[in-house]
């Protein structure tokens, strides 16, 4: 009974590891495919991996140095625990993003407001509307810090999948810049609420410029709706 319980817990360990390895190689794989190849959900788990990696490489290279230069062999176990940490977390990521627990949101940044707050810090809240109006998209983001997002630039952003479904900081994961993408391109990789590009969802026209312009005239409408409840929000306070 026991030998089968060993068995068992062998298989258990097994497929365990190979699901993290095959993870961690579809990570790595991601940070050696150029760009130009990948869509926009895609870049940005590869600058999030690619960020992830300088820190876990800077954690290795101090530990080494440190054993080498100070004599200090335990400082080899940090590098351990950074080479760990890369590991686990670019395995942990493929993970959510391969069971379908990641959220990727092409927004728009509709305007940025600075509030400031008695004995604290002032805090910046940045409203984003999806650049799709229709899949009604639409977050804050409260910091303690500018960020930097420029009203009217569009930015992808990737949410971990809550049970009440809140886009905030805590579930936030990264985000990259979309604007200054060719526009061909951004339809490609921008992937939508559903799972779907926009160049999916958009029926096809000849008339690209059309297109474009009608987007970026609806775009325009969600922002000053955004922007009228916001500033009733504030009249209410």
């Amino acid at each position: 009974m026991s030998k089968d319980k060993t068995t068992n817990s062998n298989i258990r360990f097994g497929n365990a590891f190979k699901k993290i390895f095959k993870n961690f190689y579809g990570g790595i794989r991601l940070l050696a495919t150029s760009p130009q190849k990948l869509t926009a959900n895609q870049i940005l788990l590869r600058t999030l991996y690619a960020r992830f990696g300088a820190i876990a490489a800077f954690i290795v290279v101090t530990g080494i140095g440190a054993c080498i230069l100070l004599a200090m062999p335990q400082m080899l176990l940090v590098s351990l625990v950074g080479v760990i940490a890369f590991i686990g977390y670019i395995s942990y990521m493929e993970w959510l993003s391969e069971s379908g627990n990641l959220l990727f949101c092409p927004v728009t940044c509709t305007g940025l407001k600075k509030v400031q707050q008695l004995s604290v810090k002032s805090v910046y809240t940045y409203r984003f509307v999806s650049i799709d109006p229709a899949n009604g998209v639409g977050f804050t983001l409260n910091r303690t810090e500018e960020l930097g997002f420029m009203e009217g630039s569009n930015y992808l952003f990737c949410f971990k999948k809550t049970p009440d479904g809140q886009l905030d900081n805590q579930s936030m994961v990264h985000y990259i810049e979309l604007t200054g993408m060719a526009s061909g391109e951004q339809q490609q990789m921008a992937i939508s609420e559903t799972g779907k590009s926009i160049s999916d969802e958009t029926e096809p026209s000849g008339d690209t410029h059309t297109t474009n312009v009608i987007t970026m005239e609806a775009i325009r409408a969600a922002a000053k709706a955004e922007q009228m409840r916001f500033d009733d929000a504030d009249t209410d306070l």
